[in-house]
């Protein structure tokens, strides 16, 4: 689920509210030994972290977009091409 993020700023820049949790939730999920025990509650954990560390790159890339951070740069930091950056997280962005 996409969430907009709520952007102030602080002493290192903006910042986004959520996207922190988002990591959190995602190593939270990854360090629970009770999820990571079995085979079905391992494919579980990972799931979720895969979704909460998604949510983050999105909350990541429409913070920069507003700060004026190019396609192309942001494309180099997710190791992909602009066009693709574009194409996956362009339409999630207003």
């Amino acid at each position: 689920m996409h969430e907009t993020p709520w952007l102030h700023m602080t002493a290192d820049g903006w910042r986004a509210d959520h996207r922190d949790d988002s990591i959190a939730r995602a190593v939270e999920v990854l360090t629970d030994p009770v999820r990571l025990a079995s085979g079905p509650g391992r494919l579980e954990a990972l799931s979720t972290a895969v979704e909460e560390a998604e949510s983050a790159i999105r909350c990541e890339v429409a913070l920069a977009r507003r700060l004026g951070v190019s396609w192309a740069e942001i494309g180099a930091n997710l190791n992909v091409s602009k066009q693709a950056a574009q194409q996956r997280y362009g339409a999630l962005i207003t």
